[in-house]
Formats: structure tokens, C-alpha cells, sequence
């Protein structure tokens, strides 16, 4: 399955933006996530991200992720959040990332 795929560092503002053209896109939102997988009887010992999913996400429940995820103090110092898009050629599906 070939695809093009865009990736954006953006304020919360402008992830709020995304989410509201992602109505007339008719794009799909979901989050990737991330863990650390820890092995049995050795507490110090992890696999970094040996744990990965996602979860499909409503555009409502992305403006509320990307609305609260970043707070001010960070976004004033130039933290970003990274979103990728990620549009498919076959059937025009587009489906936003949002991810570390």
C-alpha cells in the first residue's frame, strides 16, 4: 500500500486547526502510543517502546488531546506537538497521527 506522508511540529492552535480541515478532508485521528516494556523479576531492566498501539480517536476527542496536552509554560518556550498526516493513495484516506 503506497502513501504520502507529511509531518508537522505544531503550537496547540494550529492542532486545532488540523483537527477542524480535517472535517472537510473527511480524515480519520488517531494516537500513537509508546511504552517502555519492563522484563519480569528484573526491576531495572526495560525494553525502551517495546510496547506500541494506537488508539482511534473522534475529532472531538483530538481537540480535547491536542487542547490539553501542552500546556502554556511549554508552548511559550517552543515545545511543540507533532502530528503526522499520512494520506493513502489507493482509496484517498487520510489518517492524522498524533505522536512523539
Amino acid at each position: 500500500m503506497s502513501y504520502f506522508e507529511q509531518e508537522f511540529d505544531v503550537t496547540k492552535s494550529e492542532g486545532l486547526a488540523l483537527v477542524s480541515r480535517s472535517e472537510r478532508e473527511r480524515a480519520h485521528w488517531c494516537l500513537s502510543v509508546r511504552l517502555d516494556a519492563r522484563v519480569m523479576d528484573k526491576p531495572d531492566c526495560i525494553y525502551p517502546d517495546g510496547l506500541a498501539s494506537y488508539l482511534n480517536l473522534s475529532r472531538a476527542q483530538a481537540s480535547s488531546l491536542i487542547e490539553n496536552l501542552l500546556s502554556d509554560t511549554l508552548e511559550a518556550k517552543g515545545a511543540r506537538i507533532r502530528i503526522r498526516k499520512i494520506q493513502y493513495r489507493e482509496d484517498s484516506k487520510i489518517v492524522y497521527w498524533i505522536t512523539q
